[in-house]
């Protein structure tokens, strides 16, 4: 038994290691070219820093303080770390990074030790299962290989030339510290189910109420899960039943929080952001072949062989089902993104399956190969186009940062986004218009036109070049078809003072090439090489947040 016990937990500590390994290595690599560990590789990454750069983790698109519909949970760790150590605003990233990979890497060994005896299977089942480029989406072993194919056939083109994440698993904020929350869940229900115990029921239920503070999409997959389990096993109806009362309980004050912001937001707004879209029933259906396929043979599987999977099974099924949700409700709610619950489960069910099949050296090399070509992909992320992208801008506004440390009151601020985005995230400013701005709940379409035509108008765009910028937005994000973008501008261009006044612009960076700002009362602030400031005589008092 001690033995058992010591090799269990050096398994265990090894693929917590290889978790952090495999998540922090951009940062590593970025680290031993640049000098620095800052590595963001999307524009959600900098939107996440800048909520943990506001000390309530408040919408950062907005002067006042106003909850975003992101939970904060997930990013606490790296957040409160970071702030404890007297750390920059960049800091969150990587150590956002050491604990999703130490996280998720515990998560995945402690949940296959539940079905696989051995530990060194557990570790191995780890290993592919946070390596492999198909596994967020059920295509273990299949997605990973067609890329690396890709990559053997692709006449020296960057992989990520369409995608500058390889490895889905390790995105953040979700599922990369989001996703150990659902497999904990399921570790703690699983042992409950085997020895009811009331303190095992506890720590069941416990575990399903986090998934309320953490993401939508967890908690009603995970409830849907818990009833499916309960119809199918009889013999354990009652434990089901108590851990989905007795968490769903504790999850409450959760979800009556979400409906309070969802009822005081623009359903306009809610809708910009895959929120209670109306659609037609059948339009947008999500019928992934292989996904369907892997659930009907796992039914058979499950019943036949292992009912102790039955709640895996159980809950892989319910984020399969809620992707078509709007089939009864006529709403979308972002439905693909279910697929962080069925596609990580099919994938752990395929690793159980066949995990004793394998003999010990064919299984070493799976690993190695999987592991091996996985820190390969990462080097290739960490090398995209986007990551150097955002690096220039971060190192273009820092070397002409236009004051040393965080202000304590807010300034909205207009200008290009790249200097926006990290005038929010560095000095404490408020957008007129960024993503930002675009993922607010508390900003209307109507708002969002007039924010983005005044921003537009003050950065020296002129009305076609604004009409451009509104239609590429537009190819991504709803921005509120019935709004006559072109008649916006032409308000703000005939009275932009009102509009000022309205919003409360207190800053305005033009790039250094564009002629001076024609406004009656600002005056250049500071000039520098790619940006020149401007600010009013009086500063303009904000009527709208």
């Amino acid at each position: 038994m001690p033995k058992t016990l010591s090799s269990a937990a050096l398994a265990a500590a090894l693929s917590a290691f290889i978790g952090a390994s495999l998540s922090t290595f951009p940062h590593i690599l970025t680290l031993s070219q640049t000098g620095e560990a800052a590595w963001l590789v999307s524009a959600d990454e900098v939107f996440y820093h800048q909520i943990a750069a506001r000390a309530d983790f408040s919408d950062p698109a907005l002067s006042s303080s106003r909850p975003i519909l992101y939970s904060r949970l997930p990013l606490l760790p790296g957040t409160l770390a970071a702030r404890a150590l007297g750390l920059g605003p960049l800091a969150p990233g990587p150590l956002w990074r050491v604990w999703s990979g130490l996280f998720l890497g515990l998560a995945w060994f402690l949940l296959l030790r539940c079905f696989l005896s051995n530990p060194w299977l557990c570790l191995g089942g780890a290993v592919v299962l946070m390596s492999d480029a198909g596994m967020l989406y059920g295509w273990l072993g299949l997605g990973h290989y067609r890329l690396l194919a890709r990559a053997a056939l692709s006449a020296g083109e960057p992989l990520t030339s369409q995608n500058p994440v390889l490895l889905p698993q390790w995105r953040i904020l979700n599922p990369a510290l989001s996703l150990p929350f659902v497999l904990l869940h399921l570790y703690f229900l699983v042992r409950a189910l085997a020895e009811p115990t009331l303190r095992r029921l506890a720590a069941a239920a416990a575990a399903f109420a986090s998934l309320f503070y953490v993401y939508f999409f967890f908690w009603t997959a995970a409830t849907v899960g818990l009833a499916i389990g309960a119809l199918l096993d009889a013999s354990k109806r009652k434990t089901y039943l108590k851990i989905a009362c007795a968490g769903a309980l504790l999850g409450l004050p959760a979800v009556l929080s979400s409906m309070a912001l969802s009822h005081d937001s623009p359903a306009e707004a809610l809708h910009r952001i895959g929120a209670f879209s109306p659609v037609a029933r059948f339009d947008n259906l999500l019928l992934p072949k292989l996904a369907i396929g892997l659930m009907f043979a796992g039914y058979f599987w499950v019943l036949g062989r292992r009912r102790d999977v039955l709640p895996i099974w159980a809950a892989a099924l319910a984020g399969l089902l809620l992707s078509n949700e709007h089939i009864l409700t006529g709403v979308m709610m972002g439905n693909d993104h279910w697929a962080y619950v069925w596609g990580p489960l099919l994938s752990l069910m395929i690793v159980i399956a066949v995990a004793n099949r394998l003999k010990t050296a064919a299984a070493v090399a799976l690993c190695a190969i999987h592991l091996s070509s996985a820190f390969w992909l990462r080097a290739q992320e960490t090398a995209a186009a986007e990551p150097r992208r955002l690096a220039l801008e971060r190192g273009r506004y820092l070397e002409q940062r236009f004051a040393p440390a965080p202000q304590t009151a807010r300034t909205l601020a207009a200008g290009p986004a790249d200097f926006i985005d990290w005038a929010v995230l560095f000095d404490n400013q408020a957008p007129l218009f960024s993503y930002a701005s675009i993922l607010s709940p508390s900003i209307d379409n109507t708002a969002l036109a007039e924010r983005l035509a005044l921003n537009s108008f003050l950065s020296g765009l002129g009305r076609e070049e604004f009409l451009r910028e509104r239609r590429s937005l537009m190819m991504e994000y709803t921005l509120g078809e019935g709004v006559d973008a072109g008649a916006v501008y032409d308000r703000v261009a005939a009275d932009p003072r009102a509009f000022i006044r309205r919003y409360g612009v207190a800053l305005v960076a033009r790039p250094a090439s564009a002629p001076p700002l024609s406004l009656r009362g600002w005056t250049p602030v500071k000039k520098g090489p790619h940006w020149t400031l401007w600010g009013p005589k009086t500063r303009p008092t904000s009527r709208s947040s």
